[in-house]
């Protein structure tokens, strides 16, 4: 290696400056937004010496831009093994000694109650033992500890239980890494797009550890889009034996054994300029995990702006380097562009757009089948029949048949809140679960995530599943239950199978290899929620891993073609786009005074019959889609020939082809009639318009208690009355024309208290067509 650095003479000096200039850009941008230079150029230059870049930099570090400026030879790229031998010590150390109470229980209930070292019963001494010694670096973990004996942990002393060697990075990180560690060199910033489970946590672990062992490093601060990923970060982490404090104090001072902190957006606006100071006194690179969401609120975008300026200028780079990560390539408008991402000029339906780009890219396509799972797409389908209020029309056919948006909001939103449906439902996915563990041999707690559209809808899930288990398994995660974060981290770690019912709370960054079944009981049809929920039951566990087979991802969603086409998409490279919305054009629906007279959604469900199975879909593959009765027999073929019914989609999709001829795979199948519009009759119309009455009248109700207009929801309700000309007690005999005017007048008292007290417009007062 030091044949490549010239002998002192003439062109060392060049050789020397041009690194000092460099180092300068790096680490010393602070000096020309007028912060002091304690080191100095001077000392730089008696730092800089042709030894130290031998040591310093060609030796250890993994990427030597100036080495060629200056015409030597780069040196070759580090293979992977040696790369790993970088990473054995351990950075920073775990605080916690000891689990948790109830993780301390559940490492128990995993290993049965006996030694996992000699098998002997646990008494009451059984100890919590680190399977790479606490002193040497281990994690206190559920992850990295088993339950052993007395005996056998003090026998065991300070040595390691098992290899600390860290295992070898995926293909795409190894080749990945000389790139991103050469952009931070060059620019101080480089961007990442990595599809969901990709593994970006390890990613950003190892780029620091090459930062660090550089020199180059000092802390690792990460900044993440909600409270949920903060612990997930640390603990991922700390796996790979880099030790970050995910509840700093004050929002930005550390644990003094850790290397670093993992923060919120939202968090960072308020410690910005604590976390500056911190790092001028070390050097820190800078994780920002989902960088798109810096562009959610401006106050985010400024917080992170403060800290490392911009891509255009250097003025105002606290931090050594920059990291961004994101699943998600997206657009931004002039004013809303983030400062740390590099953007190209793009015209999108003729508007000029700033469109993000990635100095590395790997896209979920080129990880299935390798590092993660394909996902199979079950579609359940009903008979349903809606009420257009506007026309006075009824609707009738099946969920496919609706095309308008509203319909099938309407009828999904609607109808997942029928117990019938919604326990027919979640027996289907509690049967996918039940096949998935049989054919893994209960070697690992598999999970199921059933994402709800709201609370209401989540709690009637959860009660539902119970009843189909026939006992507690559903987890219930959501916003309201301060215990939230807790439950989640719960159900993820629990050595038992489970169901975790949630609405949004687990769509992005949630972590759990164990979910291998998705219910989607939602109307979201956005392509990027879609990817990110589909993304959850992708993760491959290490059961399957050492078994060298892996499980399809089952997913079951209402058969709805949107929906299906959306969840397609979702694999492939275009729907990692994402516009990033202006503040003067953002959707304000929802919000206290926006819109024009408010009005309820246009459409009433009166019935949805059970959901039964449509259709099984391999996605990814053209000709992917098995009917129903098709894949009742390759089911019972694959019963007869002990194959796992998971497969069963495949199955027939090979068959399919090797015999396209088969009558099995050539039937007709009858063509629905499609959907039906009649004349819709006074009584169903008037029981559709009392329905969303007594919505708004619900909601009123939990919001007397800050609105001095009325004392009572009896008060609210006779003045409606009174509005439409409907006598005390008789409104059960008013007609469509009355309650229509009780509608109307209970709306704009609605919006009149959101203006008044700032709260958001009732979902059931949104209009979604006109």
């Amino acid at each position: 290696m030091t044949s490549a650095i010239a002998s002192p003479g003439s062109r060392a000096p060049d050789l020397v400056e041009d690194l000092v200039c460099r180092l300068a850009r790096l680490f010393g941008r602070q000096r020309r937004a007028g912060a002091p230079a304690p080191a100095g150029r001077l000392a730089l230059l008696t730092l800089v010496t042709p030894e130290f870049i031998d040591s310093r930099i060609l030796l250890r570090c993994r990427w030597s831009g100036l080495a060629c400026d200056h015409g030597h030879r780069r040196p070759a790229r580090t293979p992977r093994g040696t790369l790993m031998q970088a990473l054995r010590a351990g950075y920073g150390k775990d605080p916690r000694r000891r689990l948790s109470r109830a993780e301390a229980v559940d490492l128990f209930a995993r290993a049965g109650g006996r030694c996992q070292r000699c098998g002997v019963p646990l008494g009451v001494e059984w100890q919590q033992a680190h399977l790479v010694a606490h002193t040497n670096g281990g994690a206190t973990s559920l992850a990295q500890m088993q339950a052993w004996c007395r005996e056998c942990n003090l026998r065991q002393g300070r040595t390691d239980a098992v290899d600390p060697s860290l295992p070898s990075p995926r293909e795409w990180q190894a080749q990945a890494l000389d790139v991103i560690l050469e952009r931070i060199w060059q620019s101080g910033r480089a961007t990442v797009h990595a599809a969901p489970g990709a593994g970006k946590t390890f990613f950003a672990g190892l780029v620091f550890r090459q930062l660090m062992d550089s020199g180059l490093a000092q802390r690792m601060v990460v900044v993440v889009p909600n409270r949920a990923l903060q612990k997930q970060w640390a603990d991922a982490l700390a796996a790979w034996r880099i030790y970050l404090d995910w509840d700093p104090r004050d929002g930005f001072l550390q644990h003094p054994d850790t290397v670093g902190t993992v923060v919120t957006y939202q968090g960072l606006t308020g410690s910005a300029a604590g976390q500056i100071q911190q790092m001028r006194a070390a050097s820190t690179l800078l994780v920002l995990d989902e960088v798109h969401h810096v562009g959610d609120q401006k106050a985010w975008g400024n917080a992170v702006a403060s800290i490392v300026g911009s891509e255009e200028t250097d003025d105002g780079m606290h931090a050594a380097g920059v990291l961004n990560m994101t699943g998600t390539l997206f657009r931004s408008s002039g004013n809303q562009k983030i400062s740390t991402v590099r953007y190209d000029r793009v015209l999108v339906d003729g508007v000029e757009k700033y469109q993000a780009v990635a100095d590395y890219s790997v896209h979920a396509s080129t990880l299935i089948g390798v590092e993660l799972r394909r996902p199979d797409l079950y579609a359940y389908d009903g008979q349903v029949r809606l009420i257009d209020v506007r026309e006075e029309t009824v609707l009738e056919g099946e969920i496919a048949d609706l095309t308008r948006g509203p319909q099938v909001n309407t009828a999904i939103r609607q109808g997942f809140m029928d117990r019938g449906l919604v326990h027919a439902f979640a027996n289907e996915a509690v049967k996918l679960l039940g096949q998935q563990l049989a054919t893994i041999e209960d070697k690992a707690p598999l999970k199921m995530l059933w994402v709800a559209d709201d609370q209401a809808a989540a709690k009637l899930a959860a009660e539902e599943i119970d009843k189909v288990v026939g006992r507690p398994f559903a987890k219930l995660v959501i916003s309201e239950d301060s215990n939230a974060l807790k439950t989640l981290r719960d159900a993820a770690t629990s050595p038992h199978s489970c169901a975790i019912v949630a609405v949004r709370m687990v769509t992005e960054g949630f972590d759990c290899p164990e979910v291998s079944v998705i219910a989607y009981a939602s109307a979201t049809t956005a392509v990027l929620t879609l990817a990110q929920t589909m993304a959850r039951a992708m993760r491959v566990t290490a059961v399957e891993r050492a078994d060298r087979r892996l499980l399809p991802a089952q997913i079951l969603i209402p058969n709805n073609p949107s929906l299906r086409t959306a969840f397609a998409e979702a694999l492939v490279a275009q729907f990692h786009i994402l516009d990033v919305p202006d503040e003067s054009t953002a959707d304000d629906e929802g919000r206290p005074g926006s819109g024009s007279g408010l009005r309820m959604p246009r459409y009433q469900l009166v019935d949805m019959s059970t959901l039964d199975l449509h259709s099984a879909t391999v996605l990814g593959e053209f000709d992917g889609t098995v009917m129903a009765d098709e894949l009742r027999e390759v089911i019972a073929l694959c019963l007869e020939l002990s194959i796992p019914e998971v497969y069963a989609p495949r199955v027939a999709v090979a068959a399919r082809r090797a015999t396209p001829k088969l009558p099995l795979y050539t039937q007709a199948v009858p063509k629905p009639p499609g959907l039906t519009t009649t004349q819709a009759d006074p009584r169903s119309l008037n029981k559709a318009r009392r329905s969303r009455i007594t919505a708004v009248s619900n909601w009123m109700t939990n919001h007397l208690d800050h609105d001095s207009r009325y004392s009572t929801i009896g008060t609210f309700q006779y003045q409606a009355n009174n509005a439409a000309g409907i006598r005390q007690g008789e409104r059960g005999d008013a007609g469509s024309k009355e309650l229509a005017e009780v509608e109307v007048w209970m709306l704009a008292r609605v919006r009149e208290h959101c203006n008044t007290h700032g709260c958001a417009l009732p979902t059931a007062a949104r209009e979604e067509n006109r």
